[in-house]
């Protein structure tokens, strides 16, 4: 963005756009910079310590009739720091006392505000610059022609500051969801679902009952970041009113086989930033609580809201989704760390080698956890389906859509919400079942027929019905195991010499081992 800073926002005039020419207009034609440019406040530094022709120390500004109380008391000198560079920095909105000030501000001047039928920020921009501009609805402008803020004591740049990055921050969301794009390729919504569907066989998703993708979307919205980088979710346990607004389901599902079904969600949710654009505008404590410790201050002011952010727990459920419909569920192996097997003797130029991990936690069939040293893996659970490796679907996912953490560790914690849990925002503004397919725990002792997993039932590739035989060189009729790809545990080491072929472990995945003796000497 021309003009901006690293640090934060600048304030001064300026003939620079700072809106993306690749992202959708969302109307702002008119900033705090020089009138008629559009985006951020940017261009020359303020000179803080210029004599003061405007501001709170104005009382001429806005009409009040005779006898209005005097102006709030001009603001003691900011901290250094604050005003050397002339750059607004998120941490001096509590050096400055922004929140005490905004109160006192209102305290002060709400009974005439009121008598005007003016609510806090429009009675603000009208008192201090002398502007009729309310700033509290995207379809208006906020234009602001006083664009020289140098003018003003420290405190009123980062209030006015505030209120517009307020407003343009919400404009551009409500225009980003309007175009209905997503930062991957500017592809529609509906196109990256059926990319995402296209790595497990693309049956279609099932249909007739509540998906909840407009929970998972909801949640997206709590994590993306405002101006200074702090999380919108971080501001909203002190503003009730603004949580009902926002994280309030619109009234349309998502039918994933319909096309224009995500149009229709995002269009609905439109009014809703509407709603809470007028509540933190019109109300000096709901202000005061979303602007704490300079939320709107900072290096990404003036941008749209990362949309892959914001698509992340949506994409994450579509997996999910994606997975149930092609039945395959998330296997997990506790305590077991794949790279251990390769050590034990398999051929590194086979498909299952695990000798190094790769991007993304990745390491063949398996995903790694590290902080619980768990091996997750995608197991297709249909006929004939347990030798299929999603290796490079996983790769492909965690690259664009989702990761590791929200796909296999959201599946584990959402067991304990029960059979059937939906994604859903908890009162404490947490997240659960953002990935709700089903998890099933490898029984790594499991020597029979019937107890591959600790938690789920067999699959049907388990059983090898062509086990041999005493006259073939085996011992009787003990069933054979067709290990899956993804299969990790203790039956590894039983691979391919006649002391243990009766097991017919798939032989071409898995070379010999030598070490099959030791492990299983009391148990064959």
């Amino acid at each position: 963005m021309e003009g901006a800073n690293t640090d934060g926002g600048s304030l001064g005039s300026s003939s620079s756009s700072g809106t993306d020419d690749n992202q959708p207009d969302v109307g702002n034609d008119a900033g705090i910079g020089m009138a008629g440019t559009s985006g951020a406040i940017s261009g020359t530094l303020v000179d803080f310590n210029a004599p003061s022709n405007g501001g709170l120390s104005q009382s001429n500004a806005l009409n009040f009739a005779p006898g209005a109380p005097p102006p709030v008391p001009a603001p003691p000198p900011p901290p250094e720091g604050c005003i050397s560079a002339g750059q607004l920095v998120a941490s001096c909105w509590d050096a400055l006392n922004m929140g005490q000030y905004i109160s006192q501000w209102w305290e002060i001047n709400k009974g005439l505000c009121q008598l005007q039928g003016l609510t806090f920020a429009p009675c603000y921009l009208r008192k201090t610059l002398d502007q009729d501009i309310r700033c509290n609805s995207t379809d208006d402008p906020c234009h602001f022609h006083f664009y020289d803020l140098s003018a003003y004591p420290p405190t009123d740049a980062y209030l006015l500051y505030s209120v517009y990055e307020i407003w343009s921050w919400f404009g551009n969301f409500k225009g980003y969801l309007q175009a209905g794009l997503i930062e991957v390729g500017s592809t529609p919504v509906n196109a990256e679902v059926s990319k995402i569907n296209a790595q497990f066989g693309s049956a279609p998703f099932s249909t007739g009952t509540p998906n909840y993708v407009k929970n998972a979307f909801l949640a997206g919205i709590l994590d993306l970041p405002l101006p200074s980088g702090v999380q919108l979710r971080s501001l909203l346990p002190g503003t009730p009113d603004i949580v009902n607004t926002l994280v309030t389901p619109s009234s349309s599902d998502v039918n994933l086989n319909d096309p224009h079904s995500f149009d229709a969600m995002m269009n609905d949710y439109v009014p809703q930033l509407d709603s809470a654009l007028k509540l933190i505008q019109n109300d000096a404590s709901v202000f005061i609580a979303m602007t704490g410790h300079g939320a709107f201050i900072g290096p990404q002011s003036g941008t749209l809201p990362p949309p892959k952010t914001l698509w992340t727990y949506v994409f994450t459920y579509v997996t999910s989704l994606s997975l149930q419909a092609n039945n395959i569920a998330i296997t997990v192996s506790h305590n077991t760390d794949p790279r251990v097997y390769h050590q034990y003797g398999w051929d590194a130029g086979l498909p299952l080698a695990c000798d190094h991990m790769e991007q993304h936690g990745i390491c063949s069939a398996w995903w790694h956890d590290n902080t619980t040293n768990s091996t997750y893996s995608l197991t297709n659970m249909s006929p004939g389906g347990s030798h299929e490796n999603y290796h490079d679907a996983m790769q492909f996912l965690f690259s664009n859509y989702t990761t590791g953490e929200l796909l296999f560790l959201g599946a584990e914690g959402c067991v304990q919400y029960g059979p059937g849990a939906v994604p859903d925002i908890l009162p404490n503004l947490q997240l659960s079942c953002m990935s709700n397919t089903a998890v099933c725990e490898f029984n790594p002792k499991c020597m029979g027929a019937a107890c591959e997993f600790t938690n789920c039932n067999t699959q049907p590739d388990w059983t090898n019905p062509h086990c041999p035989d005493e006259n073939n060189g085996g011992i009787g009729q003990m069933p054979g195991l067709d290990l899956p790809v993804t299969y990790i545990g203790d039956l590894l080491g039983l691979t391919g010499d006649s002391y243990h072929a009766h097991h017919a472990i798939p032989f071409e995945y898995f070379g010999e081992s030598g070490i099959a003796e030791e492990l299983y000497k009391d148990t064959i």
